[in-house]
């Protein structure tokens, strides 16, 4: 088989095994950051494209929207839709077709793109075509990459752009001709218009443009180049995102916002947590070695790549989350210099076709280890989630209209508001003067309600309030037994996530003065009730033993009826 062989083979596999658990949780909302994404592309279908809210840059909603108004033409033409009120109808009804074009389009395609631009990027650094379809087979089957791709947010879109980008920056060691500059340009403002923190690219932009082959002395005629590519940069983003200058206050109230919410981390958390499970140690081994063997060749291809990796890491430590989703742009480069390791090693056979053939073998057997864990994080995707099974359970056993209470908001069941508590979230819309559009798609959820019905539901909190809550996150209660039996709450909902001592006390009371009637267990051994990972998940699990422990998403979720009476305060 020829090259072009190899890399078709490549993409058909990065397709399966990201299409493979597409559908992963719909009808219901999963994932914690999808929503948003949705209902933002959706509410622009109200006439107002200023989103209001910018922690996060709106391009990747203003990219939905538009598919979401091609769809809408489209099914208008074929007749399975007549009008907007109707497509919205058909969204709150089932949201899954919805769901799945999303992720389709902002997950499975720039996901399965980056394998291809980084098999050239890769390719273009290296000179060698083996060293390209090496790191690209990586990216195919790299479990983290392949877990996020499934989920509609705007990190595959944005590394998708960042990589084309850093092709372009390649190039410029090579070739300063201003077209590469304004490639360049035009690709990193796009990726910073899907994620701020893409602005991080122009350090090795800056480093590529510094050390290039053409350049001559410390300041040169070219440096009006790189100024222009800046210059691109910031008008590219400022015409995919304009309501950031229209609206420059709320955009930069949004942005001091999200700034807010980053922070220092250990200097190896992302390197033994997020990179050691989400790369795998293998692969993680390679790419260090790879690192180092690229550098003592003293090469400014390596140079540029290496400055990449040093400078999204320090970011990570002094400016980042927890989570393990903020090492994503790192993961391209580093299948990169894993590849470039393994070709390095095959060079000892002397005979080329031979080298080639245990080449490939290296590279198969170095990704073993994540290539079963993505399989098997898609099958269980596929299995199913307790929450579903939750809420299946809940929707035919407990009477509609009882009152719950939920001791969380996102990784327990989905169960819907019954009217009187929808009407009063459209007071709430109304009197904190929240986007119109909130009001027209609870109204739309009332009509459902009013068909099927729904539940009195009512979120445990440390200290209840109304304030700054999501609308459905209200109404707050207590954690306090009394308060439930004052109130005539009949259930509790109780999700075992990670496992927590502040309110020992409450679940001591509800489990001894209630009556299990229901669990929901995602592990094989069902006497495991809480998570190994200490970071709460927005999607799929991650570590390593608790993706192989499982058998379904999810955590432990536990429904107690609560017997009626008051129980004895301690002192």
């Amino acid at each position: 088989m020829d090259k072009k062989g190899f890399l078709l083979l490549i993409l058909f596999l990065a397709v399966v095994l990201r299409i493979w658990g597409l559908d992963y949780g719909l009808p219901e909302m999963l994932h914690a950051d999808e929503p948003i994404v949705v209902n933002k592309a959706l509410s622009y279908g109200m006439g107002d494209l200023n989103p209001h809210w910018f922690l996060l840059p709106p391009l990747t909603s203003y990219v939905l929207f538009f598919i979401y108004g091609i769809s809408f033409l489209v099914g208008k033409l074929i007749g399975i839709v007549h009008s907007a009120e109707e497509f919205r109808t058909i969204f709150l009804a089932n949201p899954t077709n919805f769901y799945l074009i999303g992720r389709f389009f902002l997950g499975v395609i720039p996901s399965v793109f980056s394998v291809w631009i980084l098999y050239k990027l890769s390719k273009e650094a290296s000179g060698s075509n083996n060293v390209g379809l090496g790191a690209s087979f990586f990216l195919a089957v790299n479990f983290l990459f392949v877990r996020d791709s499934h989920y509609i947010y705007a990190d595959m879109p944005r590394i998708s752009m960042m990589l084309v980008s850093l092709y372009y920056i390649i190039k410029i060691l090579k070739d300063c001709r201003l077209k590469n500059y304004i490639l360049a340009g035009v690709f990193l403002g796009i990726a910073v218009a899907f994620k701020y923190n893409s602005a991080l690219l122009v350090v090795p932009f800056a480093v590529s443009h510094f050390v290039s082959s053409e350049r001559k002395g410390i300041v040169s005629a070219d440096d009006k180049k790189l100024l222009y590519s800046f210059l691109v940069v910031f008008g590219v983003y400022v015409l995919l995102n304009p309501f950031s200058i229209i609206d420059f206050k709320t955009f930069l109230a949004g942005f001091a916002d999200q700034s807010s919410q980053m922070g220092s981390q250990e200097w190896f958390h992302h390197l033994f947590y997020s990179l050691l499970n989400g790369f795998s140690m293998p692969l993680l081994i390679c790419s260090f070695f790879g690192i180092i063997a690229a550098l003592t060749e003293r090469k400014k291809f390596f140079l540029v790549l290496f400055f990449y990796i040093v400078t999204e890491y320090m970011v990570l430590i002094f400016f980042s989350q927890p989570h393990a989703r903020y090492v994503l742009p790192l993961i391209p480069v580093l299948c990169y210099f894993a590849a470039y390791l393994l070709h390095k090693v095959s060079r000892v056979v002397p005979h080329v076709r031979t080298r080639k053939f245990w080449y490939a073998v290296i590279c198969f057997i170095i990704s073993i280890s994540t290539f079963a864990k993505t399989a098997y994080s898609n099958y269980i995707f596929v299995a199913g989630d307790t929450r579903l099974d939750a809420k299946a359970w809940i929707n035919v056993n407990i009477a509609k209209s009882s009152k719950i209470a939920l001791d969380h908001t996102f990784f327990g069941p989905k169960l819907m508001p019954d009217s009187g508590q929808l009407e009063e979230k459209i007071k709430i819309v109304e009197k904190e003067n929240l986007p119109e559009s909130k009001k027209i798609r609870i109204k739309a959820l009332k009509t459902l309600v009013d068909e099927k019905g729904g539940y009195k539901l009512f979120f445990l909190k440390d200290k209840p309030s109304g304030e700054n809550e999501f609308l459905f996150a209200r109404p707050q209660i207590p954690f306090d037994y009394n308060f439930l039996i004052d109130e005539e709450i009949e259930y509790v909902v109780v999700t075992k996530s990670v496992l927590k001592r502040e309110h020992d006390e409450f679940f001591e009371q509800l489990e001894s003065n209630s009556e299990l009637i229901a669990e929901f267990n995602p592990y094989k051994d069902k006497t495991r009730k809480y998570s190994l990972n200490s970071q709460v998940l927005t999607g799929g699990p991650f570590l390593d033993n608790e993706v192989f422990l499982r058998d379904k998403t999810g955590y432990t979720i536990q429904v107690f009826k609560l017997i009626k009476r008051k129980i004895k305060r301690r002192r």
